[in-house]
């Protein structure tokens, strides 16, 4: 059970990241097109 929670817990903070690096990209690539 406790193996179980933390994959879960370390697939949440994997999809976290993936979000916020997303973000960025997103807006370092509106920012080149905006030069």
């Amino acid at each position: 059970m406790a193996s179980n929670r933390k994959t879960v817990n370390y697939n949440s903070r994997i999809s976290y990241w993936t979000v916020v690096v997303a973000g960025l990209v997103a807006l370092f690539a509106d920012f080149l097109l905006s030069i």
